[in-house]
C-alpha cells in the first residue's frame, strides 16, 4: 500500500484518478485506525488511544443501552464513515451531526419510556439538549459544552481557516469524545434508577 500510494501521489497532475484513488485508500486507513506517516503506515493514535478501538468500544457503548432508534444510530455512523472515505466532506460532517442528533434522541426516549417519567415534548430539537438537564442526566454547566458541539456541527457556512477535509475529520473526533462521555453519564444515571447521579 505504501510503495501504491507513494506513486500515485508523484504522478503528474494529468493523472488524476490513481490520486484519488490513493487519498480514497488513505481515508480508508484513517477509518481502520490507520495514518501515513513519512510514507510508513502506522496505527492513528493518541499517546496510548487507539481511534479506531475508541470508536468501537462507542458503538458498543450504544448497542449495549438498545435505543429504539439504534439501527438508525448505526446507520448514520456507516455513512459518516463512507462518506468521508469518499471525500465527501460536506455529507461527512452532516452525517457526523445525524449520527450525534440520533443518538441524543435515542437516549432521551429510554429515559422517558424506561424510567417512566413525563414524556418530554418531542418532535423538535430545540429542546433536546435541554431535556438532558431537566432529566438530571446532565448538569448546566456540562449543557453549555453539547451546546456548543451542537453549533459547530449546525453551522454549515464557511469556517475560516478550516479546510473542509479537516472539518470533517475534527467533527467526528470530537463526536467521538463527547458522545463516549453522553453514554457513560447516562449509564451511570441509568443505573440510578433514572436519577441524576449526586
Amino acid at each position: 500500500m505504501t510503495v501504491a500510494i507513494g506513486r500515485a501521489q508523484n504522478l503528474p497532475d494529468h493523472l488524476p484518478v490513481p490520486k484519488e484513488l490513493s487519498n480514497e485508500l488513505i481515508r480508508s486507513l484513517q477509518i481502520d485506525g490507520y495514518e501515513l506517516l513519512a510514507g510508513r503506515i502506522a496505527p492513528a493514535s493518541f499517546k496510548g488511544m487507539k481511534l479506531n478501538q475508541e470508536d468501537d468500544f462507542l458503538i458498543c457503548l450504544i448497542s449495549g443501552l438498545q435505543p429504539a432508534n439504534l439501527e438508525v444510530i448505526r446507520h448514520h455512523h456507516h455513512e459518516a464513515e463512507e462518506t468521508f472515505v469518499n471525500g465527501n466532506w460536506g455529507a461527512t460532517s452532516n452525517e457526523t451531526r445525524n449520527f450525534f442528533v440520533a443518538v441524543l434522541r435515542g437516549l432521551r426516549e429510554i429515559a422517558t419510556s424506561r424510567g417512566r417519567l413525563a414524556a418530554l415534548q418531542f418532535g423538535t430539537d430545540r429542546s433536546l439538549i435541554q431535556n438532558y438537564v431537566t432529566l438530571g442526566i446532565i448538569t448546566e454547566e456540562e449543557k453549555e459544552a453539547v451546546s456548543k458541539l451542537w453549533v459547530l456541527l449546525s453551522y454549515s457556512g464557511p469556517h475560516v481557516g478550516i479546510q473542509p477535509q479537516d472539518r470533517a475529520r475534527l467533527t467526528r473526533l470530537l463526536v467521538l469524545g463527547i458522545t463516549q462521555w453522553l453514554c457513560l453519564k447516562f449509564i451511570a444515571y441509568e443505573r440510578n434508577g433514572f436519577k441524576p447521579v449526586g
